[in-house]
């Protein structure tokens, strides 16, 4: 008997539903960002500033390969690679069934930029709570005055 695979979602599909619509624009960021064979698990490979670099440079391209990424694309594209991110810690696939549509995908990426966000102030306060004498982390008075 033959094993059933689900269908998933392609990288241009996934481009298109995160509102980057254009030929021209898909293409570049698949070829440069979403290379074969990870597909959009390459992203894991990624971070948000390099995102961000990248789609500035779509704008400097010649004239006839120049595009603009739009400040809420990229935070799309940024946010898929914290879902991405998320997927790979968690030792899950990165794909999208193809049942999904614009509304789920966006509201998985968007809980993933909020996860990052809530990470990196755990990390914050637990950076500044190594810092903080044990004193003065029990209540007591601390030694050296503020």
């Amino acid at each position: 008997m033959a094993a059933v695979v689900a269908a998933t979602l392609t990288t241009i599909e996934i481009l298109e539903l995160i509102g980057i619509t254009t030929a021209q624009a898909t293409n570049a960021i698949r070829d440069d960002m979403l290379t074969e064979p990870e597909g959009i698990g390459h992203l894991n490979d990624e971070d948000a500033e390099g995102i961000q670099l990248a789609c500035s440079a779509y704008a400097k391209r010649p004239t006839e390969t120049r595009f603009t990424v739009t400040r809420v694309q990229q935070k799309r594209l940024t946010s898929l690679m914290y879902w991405v991110k998320d997927k790979v810690r968690l030792g899950e696939p990165t794909e999208f069934a193809d049942t999904y549509v614009e509304a789920d995908l966006r509201g998985e990426i968007e809980a993933a930029q909020e996860r990052e966000v809530c990470r990196k102030e755990q990390k914050r306060k637990g950076e500044a709570m190594l810092t903080v004498e044990v004193g003065a982390f029990c209540g007591t008075r601390s030694v050296h005055p503020s």
